[in-house]
């Protein structure tokens, strides 16, 4: 039940609301251990690179699961190092808007958006079934397995040792 109090100021504004009722749902706990803010808080973004004292460089420790759903993550003392990363404000920004737009359509972000990206997740389908594989949840770990799918590509098509990061790749002009 909602209450608004228009008494406070003259007009007709509302000058405040009050919610009255039980909240059955289990609130996420979006705190972060001090440990994990400090070691996080000393690196670049990982997914521009940024590091800087501006307002849009500043590094923000991050969930990586945007959808904050985890009751283990929710727990201080079961927190791990791996279930967060460091981001710059603006990309924390942007996948905050990415995971809300997944969370709304059931569809994952497609890496392949993004120039230079050859796949859509490291893991999984576009169907939302996790967010383990999806390039905003680890772009470190999405890196490192499609370096390795590229190279193992490669060496399918008998580049000898592989596609070596695109360099043998033949290009025309």
């Amino acid at each position: 039940m909602l209450e608004f109090d228009k008494g406070q100021t003259p007009g007709n504004s509302i000058d405040r609301i009050r919610l009255n009722g039980y909240n059955t749902e289990c609130v996420f706990n979006q705190s972060i251990r001090q440990d994990i803010k400090n070691h996080y808080k000393q690196q670049c973004c990982t997914m521009c690179g940024a590091r800087g004292n501006s307002e849009n460089t500043q590094i923000e420790v991050d969930h990586k699961d945007g959808r904050k759903n985890d009751p283990r993550v929710s727990d201080l003392n079961a927190q791990t190092f791996d279930d967060f990363q460091a981001l710059c404000k603006a990309c924390n920004d942007k996948k905050r808007q990415i995971c809300k737009e997944c969370k709304e359509s059931g569809y994952r972000f497609d890496a392949r958006k993004i120039p230079g990206n050859h796949y859509p997740f490291y893991d999984g389908e576009a169907e939302y079934d996790g967010c383990v594989g999806c390039y905003q949840y680890d772009p470190i770990q999405y890196r490192k397995t499609c370096n390795d799918r590229i190279y193992n590509e490669g060496y399918q098509k008998g580049y000898g040792d592989g596609y070596q990061n695109g360099y043998h790749q033949k290009t025309t002009l």
